[in-house]
């Protein structure tokens, strides 16, 4: 195993678990997170980090696959575990025991410590970040009712939408009587750009 397929693992951990917060966790605001990617970045180095602790472990035949010794071909090793090192930092490698208790020693406790620091972290970061979008468009909303909030809402709605799924919507975003809460489902349920765009209807 060469320097080089330890970074080819690197970087496919890094890559996969930084999307995975981004495109799925945060599809509609990951905007948000890339604002303050400190923590999304440290999560990414975390998971890189454990590919490659698991990628050396297979190399010195430590770790084995359903009984498959994937230190013979090197590459295949980098994809495997590059794209599964989520699965991977759920297991224990060692079991000690200390006055009559088990204690599991591995991936898992490393995991468990510092993945809900890091997402904790970016959650904060993206809600405090939205909080101040929302809190300026209801500024730039001032002069409005709430049913013209609820008219230029409407109007910026996804074009695709039938008229049944239109008017759904329309009738979830008229029934918030505070323009935070308003314009916080709007964001959460249709992301930013549609809120960028409402403020330039306004």
């Amino acid at each position: 195993m060469t320097a080089i397929h330890y970074i080819v693992t690197a970087v496919i951990a890094f890559a996969l678990s930084t999307s995975e917060i981004l495109f799925v966790k945060y599809g509609l605001t990951f905007q948000l997170v890339l604002k303050r990617p400190l923590f999304l970045i440290l999560y990414g180095l975390f998971y890189a980090a454990i590919a490659v602790m698991i990628d050396f472990l297979i190399s010195v035949n430590q770790l084995t696959i359903n009984s498959v010794n994937l230190a013979k071909s090197p590459l295949i090793t980098c994809v495997v575990v590059g794209v599964t090192v989520k699965a991977f930092s759920r297991i224990n490698i060692y079991t000690l025991k200390f006055e009559n208790k088990k204690i599991d020693i591995g991936f898992k406790l490393l995991t468990n410590i510092f993945e809900d620091f890091f997402e904790k972290q970016i959650s904060d970061d993206h809600d405090n970040l939205l909080i101040t979008e929302i809190s300026t468009a209801v500024k730039q909303s001032n002069k409005l009712t709430l049913n013209q909030m609820d008219q230029k809402l409407k109007q910026v709605l996804p074009s695709g939408f039938t008229k049944i799924k239109e008017d759904s919507y329309y009738k979830e975003i008229s029934q918030f009587k505070d323009k935070f809460d308003k314009l916080k489902y709007f964001a959460t349920r249709f992301g930013l750009k549609r809120l960028e765009q409402y403020k330039r209807e306004i």
